[in-house]
């Protein structure tokens, strides 16, 4: 959700023009909002996106990713996480490689793949080094926590925490508790 809201902001930005964008957001946020505060405004965008899912045939992120969960479809799906790709890049593509083809991969080939592919060789900028102005932003996993107050916590789980858990990305439906310190009034 943090990904999809810069997205829409980018979105909005890019295209000054694009009075569409900027009217569907001021509906979502209201009138004059500051796309920057985070800390006011994924509550709202989060509970808008989960309740008009716009994308994934109209279902929202949870409904749309645990249709792909089944048990009838485990065997023949490959489950990667962006967390996984991030962390092994080229082990990831490997296998993704070897689900999809009969083909052996090539190491060397799957090495080089990836570092010209890698977010320096495509930004410029290292992982970690924002840009909210371009398509990759960041190049990490877990920002979305710099961007997380209590009540986005609070929101994410009362629309996707059961999804978490069954993911493997939560071992239960309190894991938004550890956000109860940070308030609206912490601007990220």
């Amino acid at each position: 959700m943090t990904s999809m809201y810069f997205y829409r902001i980018r979105s909005m930005s890019q295209y000054k023009g694009n009075s569409r964008a900027r009217k569907h957001m001021e509906h979502i946020l209201g009138r004059g909002f500051d796309p920057d505060n985070t800390a006011i405004n994924l509550p709202g965008f989060m509970a808008y996106e989960f309740e008009n899912p716009k994308s994934a045939g109209r279902h929202n992120w949870a409904t749309h990713v645990l249709a792909w969960h089944q048990p009838s479809r485990t065997d023949r799906l490959l489950y990667l996480s962006y967390e996984q790709l991030i962390e092994n890049t080229t082990q990831s593509l490997a296998k993704a490689i070897e689900h999809v083809s009969p083909i052996e991969t090539d190491p060397r080939l799957i090495a080089r793949t990836v570092d010209h592919y890698k977010m320096q060789s495509i930004t410029g900028r290292k992982p970690g080094t924002e840009s909210r102005g371009d398509f990759v932003r960041k190049g990490i996993a877990g920002d979305w926590q710099n961007h997380f107050t209590k009540e986005a916590a609070e929101v994410f789980n009362h629309y996707a925490g059961e999804a978490l858990v069954k993911l493997g990305y939560e071992t239960d439906t309190n894991w938004w508790i550890k956000y109860a310190n940070q308030s609206l009034a912490t601007p990220s």
